[in-house]
């Protein structure tokens, strides 16, 4: 009910932009799209997050406080992408999301996006990257997204990056290298999401069963 309710205002704030265009330009619309995104994107609707992103961006006003706008459209774009396997338009957003940030001022990027979103990019880009079989530059990635992670202290974000590390050494073909990072990941599980434990928990338990540790496998999934 909270979800239909939100979109609901949300649908109100688009249907009043549209009936009132003399309304002073603002990232309103940007903004609002992307929240019906984020709302598709709770529904499992991922086609229809997607396409609330492109309007979000195709309404988008470039000016100095559109950043953060901005920013959470392309991110939220490339997450739904991905999960679409739509890979190489998710690389190409990724990108496009990293340009911004390095030709923006570290303190107005941090002023208006938390480092929690920021380390997601490199999330995303290291599974993006893995998926596409580039896999040094995803190990690069992620090695950058886990020092940000330990130097901010930010474990629920930390379990997501050794694991995606573990899963691209297990793709390389360096099983063991893969379990030691996954085992890593678990020692701040007490810190992640569910989501993420249960994708450590699933990546640990398949690599024991392609290395015959039938009885550890058995323990995790």
């Amino acid at each position: 009910k909270m979800l239909e309710k939100s979109e609901h205002h949300f649908l109100m704030a688009i249907d009043f932009l549209d009936k009132n265009p003399e309304v002073e330009p603002s990232n309103l619309r940007a903004a609002t799209s992307n929240e019906l995104s984020r709302i598709s994107y709770y529904r499992h609707d991922l086609k229809k997050a997607l396409e609330y992103t492109e309007l979000g961006l195709s309404s988008f006003i470039h000016n100095d406080k559109g950043l953060a706008n901005r920013y959470y459209l392309l991110s939220n774009q490339a997450t739904y992408l991905e999960q679409l396997n739509e890979d190489e338009r998710a690389l190409k957003t990724l990108e496009q999301l990293f340009e911004i940030l390095s030709k923006t001022d570290s303190t107005k990027v941090l002023a208006v996006i938390r480092i929690e979103n920021i380390l997601q990019m490199y999330i995303n880009f290291a599974i993006v990257l893995n998926k596409v079989k580039h896999f040094s530059k995803a190990l690069e990635y992620a090695d950058v997204g886990v020092s940000i992670a330990l130097n901010n202290g930010i474990l629920d974000k930390l379990i997501s990056l050794w694991s995606t590390t573990g899963k691209i050494y297990e793709n390389i073909g360096e099983d063991d290298k893969a379990e030691q990072y996954y085992l890593k990941a678990l020692t701040v599980k007490e810190e992640s999401s569910e989501f993420a434990l249960i994708e450590v928990l699933t990546n640990l338990g398949l690599l024991y069963i392609k290395k015959r540790k039938f009885l550890q496998s058995e323990e995790l999934i």
